[in-house]
């Protein structure tokens, strides 16, 4: 019995730490408790811009490294911004390591009094540096004055706290995509379809077969906690032109319709190409397709001819390129970090960061893109957080861009754990904090990968998923059926 116990215990180590171990690498350098807390810089990718001043040079030690923030007063700093580098930054892990000196910093409120769950106690990294965002990790660090002194591991509690609660937010927001918020859709579907059937016919004679099919086309079949991953662009092209052939079969469907069609396509592509997330292309394509499945044939040319015209992507082109991203964004930022900078600091369950999400973080945003933040807070308390959006939307609101610029903050907070950020957030993203250490902490490093990286291409894993998945979607619509029955 004995023996086991052991194996079984062994085996759940193995199960736990294995599958993470690059994933939750994490970075430690020495420093002196009164060295200064510096403004981190942005970590760069090619397609970002700056989002944060230049640091002043820092006196190095002899092996030329840059010591990082470690703890300090907790009163409300300038709060920094630090963007994380691409999706695709280089891969390695090194087997340097050294004692952590920040540790106090992030045990200061690390648990909330009368309960909750306590933040990962997170060693600071190297201050971040401008690296490069290819080549090799030595590469990189042999072009950085930073010496990095190595990855390692955190302790198993905080790996075991972090994977169980990217388990549960991934889990909550699959439910809600595949089973909630199909329920809530269906019924609108279908009652446009059977509109347009009883004033002669649709393009689409199999309205829930073409419905449950549009929730998996041009998807890879894995799910991560802010949704699904899309296919690359072409296989995505491929995907939903197959789906056309199969669903559109109203006789009134033929060569012109298919034409519209691949031209709309092809449009969405080169509209897709510059600074734009992978997912907008499925988007792009996925939505009017169920649009049109709602039309009668005749209709269906004239409407895909209309959608993507070239004024659309010049004026989203002259919106980056003019600056007027930027001034957007920027003022955003302001916004964010006056909101934060009211949190009471002696608050143990006060939002600590924000994390901002989306085309705005990667670069990509357009005239009507909008804003999603993400709230850090310790032990994910969020009582918080319906004031904090308050204040935040309210504050928005006044600058005048909310009408064109929308924000929302999720109802659910995070904690301001590393090994969670990087476990959740496999795309570009923002740290605002007025604790430079903590947003330094918190932003990916050029040559760091996210701790599951997104799979684009067709796999049998995928396709099993995919079943799976199409399945679910099909037991929602079911339950509508049901629920507007009784």
């Amino acid at each position: 019995m004995v023996l086991r116990r052991k194996a079984f215990v062994a085996f759940l180590i193995l199960a736990v730490v294995a599958p993470g171990s690059p994933s939750f690498s994490q970075i430690r350098v020495s420093l002196p408790v009164s060295a200064p807390l510096p403004v981190p810089a942005a970590v760069l990718a090619p397609a970002q811009t700056s989002l944060a001043p230049a640091l002043p040079a820092l006196p190095a030690p002899a092996a030329e490294r840059k010591d990082s923030p470690v703890s300090g007063p907790e009163a409300p700093v300038a709060a920094p911004v630090a963007a994380a580098p691409s999706e695709q930054p280089s891969s390695s892990n090194s087997s340097e390591s050294a004692k952590a000196a920040a540790d106090e910093f992030f045990d200061v409120s690390a648990r909330v009094p009368g309960g909750g769950e306590p933040v990962v106690a997170a060693e600071t990294p190297a201050a971040p540096a401008a690296l490069p965002a290819a080549g090799s990790r030595s590469d990189a660090r042999a072009a950085s004055p930073i010496l990095d002194p190595g990855h390692t591991e955190p302790h198993l509690r905080d790996r075991v706290r972090d994977r169980a609660r990217y388990g549960w937010l991934t889990s909550r927001s699959f439910f809600w995509y595949m089973f909630t918020h199909i329920k809530d859709m269906w019924p609108a579907y279908l009652s446009r379809w059977k509109r347009t059937t009883a004033e002669g016919g649709a393009a689409v004679l199999s309205p829930r077969s073409f419905f449950t099919a549009m929730r998996v086309t041009g998807m890879s079949g894995r799910f991560y906690t802010l949704g699904g991953s899309a296919l690359e662009d072409d296989l995505v092209i491929v995907e939903f032109r197959n789906a056309f052939k199969r669903y559109f079969d109203s006789p009134g469907v033929g060569a012109r319709e298919r034409e519209a069609f691949e031209r709309f396509m092809a449009r969405a592509k080169d509209f897709n190409a510059e600074k734009r997330a992978h997912t907008n292309m499925y988007k792009n394509i996925r939505d009017p397709l169920i649009r049109a499945s709602t039309m009668s044939p005749a209709r269906l040319a004239d409407y895909f001819n209309s959608l993507l015209p070239p004024e659309k992507e010049q004026s989203i082109r002259d919106f980056q390129k003019s600056g007027r991203m930027d001034e957007v964004r920027e003022a955003f930022l302001d916004v964010l970090r006056k909101t934060l900078d009211e949190e009471d600091p002696n608050a143990p369950d006060r939002v600590r960061a924000a994390i901002v999400l989306g085309s705005f973080a990667s670069g990509a945003a357009g005239p009507s893109s909008d804003f999603d933040v993400e709230a850090l807070v310790n032990g994910a308390v969020s009582k918080r957080l319906p004031a904090f959006s308050r204040r935040l939307i309210a504050r928005w609101a006044a600058t005048g861009h909310d009408v064109a610029h929308p924000a929302s903050v999720q109802s659910i907070a995070y904690w301001p754990s590393w090994g969670l950020v990087n476990f959740v957030q496999d795309r570009h993203y923002i740290i605002v904090s007025p604790e430079p250490a903590l947003a330094a902490r918190l932003s990916r490093q050029a040559y760091e990968n996210p701790a599951i990286p997104l799979e684009r291409g067709r796999t049998v894993r995928g396709r099993v998923n995919r079943l799976i998945q199409r399945a679910i979607v099909t037991s929602a619509t079911l339950a509508a059926d049901l629920r507007a029955l009784f």
